[in-house]
């Protein structure tokens, strides 16, 4: 399977083009124009998960103006390790799950792994990367199914730490459809 997706972010200016293909790994490549602290950002990232979403690797360039770019991969082991070191990040040991601030896409490895049914919830630790700083650390996250239709599924995210919460509404792969506040899908093909 190949989709392509475009949302409209809804803070601030800025638009996402996805592609993401899904054959005996998943590879996602997404393209982030906007703004962020009011000032222009261009992100580039690539993601990798195995067939059952489970995340394996980030590589993250950000241009805002000045270049800045971030591999961060998880191995057999449990071990978060980036390109800049060979050392674990302890910091994120126990963490499956990628969030990166800027694309709703990441909300779609979680919900694709956890494969929660109506009136399921989960807790789960991320390792979360915030923009435009590109800094990392761990976040402690519950998604509950809501719903569920042929063609679309309404999920609660909940971030714990600082008890924001909203209601995601996703097709039926899992990928975001409305972010209430944060992101809208414009174009999906």
């Amino acid at each position: 399977m190949q989709r392509q997706i475009i949302w409209e972010a809804l803070t601030e200016p800025g638009l996402e083009h996805l592609r993401i293909q899904e054959n005996d790994l998943i590879a996602a490549d997404g393209l982030i124009v906007g703004v962020a602290e009011g000032q222009p950002v261009r992100l580039h990232y690539e993601v990798r998960c195995d067939a059952h979403y489970r995340f394996i690797m980030v590589r993250v360039s950000l241009y805002t103006p000045t270049y800045h770019s971030l591999l961060l991969s998880l191995d057999a082991d449990g071990f978060w390790r980036t390109d800049k070191s060979d050392m674990p990040l302890a910091k994120l040991q126990g963490c499956l799950d990628l969030d990166i601030s800027a694309t709703p896409f990441t909300n779609t490895l979680p919900i694709r792994r956890l494969g929660l049914q109506p009136g399921q919830s989960a807790e789960i630790k991320v390792a979360y990367i915030a923009l435009p700083t590109l800094q990392i650390s761990a976040a402690q996250q519950r998604y509950t199914c809501l719903a569920q239709a042929p063609d679309h599924s309404l999920y609660r995210f909940e971030s714990l730490a600082d008890n924001f919460s909203a209601e995601i509404q996703v097709d039926a792969d899992g990928l975001v459809v409305e972010y209430p506040g944060l992101f809208r899908r414009v174009w999906a093909g």
